[in-house]
């Protein structure tokens, strides 16, 4: 499963909370209200990211370790 981050930009303009709500609505999805021009949003949008860093980087690292495990205990193929 890939990670995502759903963020809605521009939330400084005038409709922008109307066509959220209408978006949120329809899409049954919760994204990120942001305004790049402003900075609205961006610390919980860098949060979020770093989250979803973490996350991905943890399920590697298990990865990783289940995969060189594996190489240990399994016995080299003869010639």
């Amino acid at each position: 499963e890939k990670p995502v981050v759903l963020a809605a930009n521009k939330m400084d303009l005038p409709a922008s909370k109307k066509n959220l709500t209408r978006f949120r609505k329809e899409t049954k999805t919760r994204p990120l209200s942001i305004s790049a021009q402003t900075g609205e949003g961006i610390p919980e949008l860098l949060k979020q990211i770093a989250k979803q860093l973490e996350a991905v980087s943890s399920r590697a690292r298990k990865g990783e370790r289940s995969r060189s495990q594996n190489e240990i205990s399994r016995p080299a193929a003869s010639k």
